[in-house]
């Protein structure tokens, strides 16, 4: 029977061994006595159950921003998918022949060759992708594609994934390459991409999902933020009446502006341009009546005090929903700002001390409004004050190690300083986790910015810009889909959208705030389903289990018929009992 034991033991040892595993081809360039040269190396990537961790071993070994542009990917990758993540590790493995240049120019390759193991997807062994790796998917430039192309079709690629708008490239001072031609004359055929589902179907035949970023606004938001409008706009009108001198050709640029959102439907954009109209109305208003001390003080106080009264009352509220935490976090925000605000215009001049009065004032204003969308709608979670604090924490950790990569490519700028990430630290010392996770979650967004401008030139910027924004779309339609409505997700998106037309740089801005705080359901316990492999990972092992006790059974079954055959075995046993 020992003999039986050690075939079992070896089936039953290799079950938590299982593991998914996946290659695809890298495009690199390397430096030589000649400067540099295509090369190509390989990227394999074994996941197995675990803890979440993302491990990186490379031959040769490279430089510090492939780790992190390898994190960030592996990161990316289950965002897209919706899945968690947290109980695998993903074991990545880069082999070259000789020393490659680090940099994040393999980002796109390992974002698509995590997304295809973790879906089940089997990528082409004559394709390649080489591009960055930008929030939500977007594929970024990188350069040296002459020599990448010329280098995949050295090993056989019939075909290079780059990135969109980039096949054309300047070889050097003189001499424009056109791309497309150059892979024709080697038998590769040049694709541009510009995202991970398009390029997944390049290299699969597969996309993500069918998505077709079509947003179903919640009815119970329009309504709120079309009255939150209603009333902002509403006053806007009043206090230009009431206004003693000609207002502000800005204060009316910012009414009209408003007027016209409101009219095209775009109720948090007319919003927040009647909030800018009435802050500056208000402040004309203050300083025409020449407001003595006791009236400043009344203002004051009565500023105060709606300040402790409306912060008493949703303290009191039970968050359950994304919507309910967004609404909570609208309404701290602004009554943060309100107190800030007020407590600045004790020590101010003149001139600053009515301005701060009345954005404090009008911010109270706007905080009341937002204080009506709490209604616990849509898909519940767990968020007690520990889930909370945890996902503030993982929040300012992936800021932190943003600013890190960040700091490879300008080591002379200190991300430390950001409002949004100190404020996120001092939220986190106070125990108000809900608005740390909202301000590392700004944070991530404005640290993201620089970062997904590497290499974008400013010829491309505007294309980029409304890149950005349909990705904002494509987030928010896929959480609508799952019944989450994003109400600051989708704030931030309309608001980028118009800002769009004017405003280019704070469109971007505004478009990275509606992807992260589209998605702070990522943070929580039930933020995602498994991934795909793990079913296969989950019935290899049932496999494996069947085949153990049917071995098991056969082995003793056969024991047995040889023991009632051999009746000098059965005398053997039977003495033995005696």
């Amino acid at each position: 029977m020992k003999l039986v034991v050690f075939p079992i033991i070896a089936v039953l040892l290799a079950m938590p061994a299982l593991a998914q595993q996946g290659h695809i081809p890298l495009l690199a360039v390397r430096e030589t006595t000649n400067g540099y040269e295509g090369s190509t190396a390989d990227l394999y990537l074994e996941i197995q159950p675990g803890k979440g961790r993302v491990f990186l071993e490379t031959f040769p070994l490279t430089k510090v921003d492939t780790q992190i542009a390898t994190r960030s990917a592996k990161e990316i990758a289950c965002n897209l998918l919706d899945y968690d993540c947290s109980a695998y590790d993903f074991i990545y493995t880069i082999k070259a022949k000789s020393g490659i240049i680090g940099g994040p120019s393999a980002g796109a390759a390992t974002t698509i060759l995590t997304v295809s193991l973790l879906k089940g997807v089997e990528l082409r062994d004559d394709a390649a992708i080489t591009g960055t790796i930008n929030s939500y998917g977007l594929i970024g430039p990188v350069g040296g594609l002459k020599s990448k192309i010329g280098a995949a079709a050295s090993i056989g690629m019939k075909k290079v994934l780059v990135p969109e708008r980039y096949t054309r490239e300047d070889a050097n001072s003189t001499e424009t390459v056109d791309l497309v031609e150059f892979g024709k004359s080697l038998g590769v055929e040049v694709v541009e991409v510009s995202d991970v589902n398009t390029a997944l179907y390049q290299l699969s035949g597969k996309y993500i999902d069918a998505n077709n970023s079509s947003i179903e606004v919640d009815n119970s938001y329009r309504e709120t933020m079309r009255f939150l409008a209603d009333d902002l706009c509403g006053r806007s009108s009043k206090l230009m009446n009431d206004t003693p001198a000609k207002s502000s050709e800005e204060a009316l640029n910012l009414t009209s502006r408003g007027m016209d959102a409101y009219q095209n439907g775009d109720y948090y954009s007319s919003a927040s341009f009647c909030f800018g109209a009435n802050v500056k109305y208000l402040t004309l208003i203050l300083q025409e009546k020449e407001s003595s001390p006791e009236e400043m003080k009344n203002m004051y106080s009565h500023i105060v005090t709606n300040i402790l009264k409306l912060d008493s009352e949703i303290e009191s509220k039970d968050i359950r929903t994304i919507t309910d935490l967004e609404s909570y976090i609208a309404v701290k925000e602004r009554l943060e700002e309100a107190d800030d605000f007020v407590n600045k215009s004790m020590s101010a001049d003149n001139g600053d001390k009515f301005y701060n009065l009345a954005y404090a004032n009008e911010r109270i204003y706007s905080a009341f409004s937002w204080y009506t969308f709490f209604d616990h709608r849509g898909k519940e979670f767990n968020m007690n004050k520990n889930i909370l604090r945890d996902s503030c924490q993982q929040a300012l950790l992936e800021v932190e190690e943003r600013a890190q990569y960040l700091q490879i490519f300008f080591p002379d700028r200190t991300f430390d300083a950001s409002s949004d990430f100190s404020g996120a630290n001092k939220e986190l010392d106070r125990g108000n986790y809900a608005l740390c996770l909202f301000k590392a979650s700004k944070a991530k967004a404005e640290v993201n910015v620089p970062l997904n401008m590497l290499g974008v030139t400013e010829g491309q910027f505007d294309e980029y810009v409304y890149k950005k924004i349909n990705l904002a779309k494509s987030s928010i339609a896929r959480q609508s889909s799952k019944g989450i409505f994003p109400i600051l997700g989708y704030s931030y998106y309309e608001y980028a959208s118009n800002l769009a037309k004017t405003d280019k740089y704070s469109a971007l801005l505004y478009s990275e705030y509606a992807l992260e705080l589209s998605n702070l359901d990522l943070y929580f316990q039930e933020r995602g389903k498994a991934p795909a492999m793990a079913q296969e990972l989950q019935s290899n092992n049932t496999t494996l289990l069947s085949i153990a006790i049917a071995l098991i059974i056969g082995l003793v079954a056969g024991y047995l018929v040889a023991v009632i055959k051999n009746p000098s075995r059965q005398t053997r046993l039977l003495g033995k009992k005696r």
